[in-house]
This record gives structure tokens, C-alpha cells and sequence, in this order.
């Protein structure tokens, strides 16, 4: 019987309980940060009369009960991912990943296998993989760096509308340009795709919409789950975006494991080594590696 099921269903309570129980079971993601003393003067009770329920109900006191109430809502599905006016950190964390979640879950349920494999297959036949990408994410594209770099695929990063209208024409095509695009329309990334599709240049598209305009004018279009708009859906763009590119990531890096284990151990030697000399690095520097 989990917590709430015991308090809801507990006989002889006083009046007094009720009021405590009734507090508890109306907020429980408050019960937290309550003292006894605080709950007693929300429910005009005493903190002796919150010690005395909380043992009627079977705990040995209102510490013992709060860490029932937490661990209970923590196991418990929110039953919505709406936010509501100022959500405490118990009920946003859960809610957060719920949404999460779900939309990693869909992500893997609609994922073209054979687009995934396709897209690798090109990364892994290209000299170099240019990401491309604009506005908020810029910030997916860096992590395409990061991954790709410690897979020994060397990345370069194009993350403005004038720098990807320069990179349109002058893109090898012994390259692969990697584009980030929620909803596949954006009129810089769109004139991008057309250049390169018309350059020959290969092109992978990470969006949500696998029949936009940039989709069809790439190789391969590698779809995510969105789901919803507003601020909560760029939190799910980033999520089912970062899974994609986790999952192409893994697919290279697996191609060459003892290559990866010993870049990364090459790299993170000479980090240290910069560091520790004082060659002119610091903590920022050695975050962008």
C-alpha cells in the first residue's frame, strides 16, 4: 500500500488528524519543506498534534512521514506533462521526465533504421562532417563536435545564416554537412539544402518533419519527435535531437573501439599536460575539447 492509499484509508482519525492529513494529501509536494511547527501552523494545530498523527497513521514521526510522501511522489507518474503556475522542484522534475521520456520513447518508435544506417555510412565515407545550424540549435550542433570528434571524425561548425550562405558554395563534396533543423523550413537552412543537393554535396537532416523542404532536398532525413509547441517543445526538440545524434555517435565509435578508447586517452593526456604546464589553457579551454 503505497503512502497516500494508508493516510487516505486510516480509522479512528480525530479531527484534529483530519486536518493534518488533509493538508498532507492536498500538498504533498509542499510536505517537503515544511517544519512540523510550519504544518502545524497551516493546519491551526500544534506540533505535538502533527507528532501525534503522524504516529496514528503508523509513521514514527513527521520526518519519518515526509520521507514516505517524497519517495512515493518521486515513484509516481505526474499523470501530465502541463506545467502549472509556479511548480515546485518535486513536481517539475517529475513532469520533466515524463516528457522526456515519452518523446525519447516515440523517437525510438518511429526511427528509420535504414535512414540511421544510411546517415552513418555517410559520415563514415566523408573526409570531414560540417554541422550545420542556426539559432537555438547551434547548441546541438556543438555537441554533434564533441561526439563525432571523439568517434576521430573531424568536425567543422557553421552555426550563422552568413557563414552557412559562404559554406553552401564552397562546401567539398568529399564532406558531409550535417543540418539541424526543428521544423525543416527555415529559409537559410532550406537555401543551404538546395545548394548542396544541386553541388552534389551528401547532406543529413535531423528535424522533426521528415516531408519538409530541407528533408527533401537531403540524402538522408533522420526524424525526431517534437510533439508540441511552446517553450516545453524546444526542451523535446533537444532531447529527441540529442538521441539521434547519440545514437549515430555510438554507431561510429563502435566501428573503431580500441581507436576511440585510445584517442580519448591521447587527448585527455595532452589536455592535462597543457593544463598542468600552464601552456596558456584554463577550464574554458579545455571545455570546448
Amino acid at each position: 500500500m503505497d503512502v497516500f492509499q494508508k493516510i487516505r484509508t486510516s480509522p479512528d482519525l480525530t479531527e484534529t488528524d483530519r486536518a493534518i492529513v488533509g493538508y498532507v494529501l492536498d500538498n504533498p509536494d509542499a510536505i517537503a519543506g515544511l517544519t512540523s511547527r510550519e504544518l502545524a501552523r497551516l493546519t491551526h494545530t500544534s506540533s505535538s498534534a502533527v507528532t501525534r498523527a503522524c504516529r496514528r497513521l503508523g509513521f514514527s514521526g513527521f520526518n519519518d512521514l515526509k520521507l514516505n510522501v517524497a519517495a512515493d511522489l518521486k515513484r509516481a507518474r505526474p499523470g501530465t506533462t502541463e506545467l502549472a503556475p509556479n511548480e515546485q522542484a518535486l513536481t517539475a522534475a517529475a513532469k520533466t521526465f515524463e516528457l522526456e521520456t515519452a518523446a525519447l520513447a516515440a523517437t525510438r518508435q518511429t526511427m528509420d533504421l535504414a535512414a540511421m544506417q544510411q546517415a552513418a555510412d555517410l559520415v563514415g565515407a566523408a573526409r570531414e562532417v560540417d554541422a550545420c545550424a542556426i539559432g537555438p540549435n547551434t547548441t546541438i550542433a556543438r555537441h554533434v563536435l564533441k561526439l563525432f570528434m571523439g568517434a576521430g571524425t573531424l568536425v567543422n561548425l557553421w552555426e550563422t545564416a552568413d557563414s552557412l550562405a559562404y559554406y553552401s558554395k564552397l562546401a567539398p563534396t568529399d564532406h558531409v554537412a550535417l543540418m539541424i533543423s526543428r521544423g525543416g523550413r527555415d529559409s537559410s537552412v532550406v537555401a543551404l539544402a538546395e545548394e548542396l543537393h544541386d553541388r552534389a554535396v551528401p547532406t543529413i537532416l535531423v528535424t522533426t518533419d521528415v516531408t519538409s523542404p530541407a528533408a527533401q532536398l537531403s540524402t538522408v532525413a533522420l526524424g525526431c519527435y517534437y510533439g508540441q509547441a511552446g517553450p516545453l517543445g524546444e526542451m523535446v526538440f533537444s532531447a529527441t535531437a540529442g538521441y539521434v545524434i547519440n545514437t549515430l555517435a555510438a554507431m561510429l565509435i563502435s566501428g573503431d573501439l580500441e581507436g576511440s578508447d585510445a584517442l580519448f586517452a591521447q587527448t585527455k593526456d595532452a589536455l592535462s599536460a597543457r593544463f598542468l604546464g600552464n601552456a596558456g589553457w584554463d577550464l574554458d579551454s579545455m571545455a570546448h575539447v
